[in-house]
């Protein structure tokens, strides 16, 4: 049981880290991919597909293309793992 306590604050740890030296503690995930922060799993994934296929670089000749699939990319990463997500939900920018 301590490990897995233990593991779970490491993770968090970790992950709190990336966020901060990223600059992503500062970015609204939920507001990149167009929706609430009560979004299922299948909503995710569904505006995910539809904005990565929108902004891909190859697709998109907009100068900004480039960076705004990149954060689409980073906000589906985060928020389709469950662990990741609660721990956005509790430290993350509101909506």
């Amino acid at each position: 049981m301590f490990n897995v306590v233990r593991q779970s604050l490491l993770c968090c740890l970790i992950f709190s880290v990336l966020l901060c030296g990223s600059g992503a503690a500062n970015r609204d995930f939920y507001g990149i991919l167009g929706l609430s922060r009560r979004a299922s799993n299948s909503d995710i994934k569904q505006a995910y597909r539809r904005l990565s296929l929108q902004f891909h670089p190859d697709k998109n000749p907009a100068p900004d293309a480039s960076d705004r699939f990149s954060d689409i990319g980073t906000a589906y990463e985060v928020l389709s793992d469950a662990q990741q997500r609660r721990f956005y939900d509790y430290g993350g920018e509101g909506e």
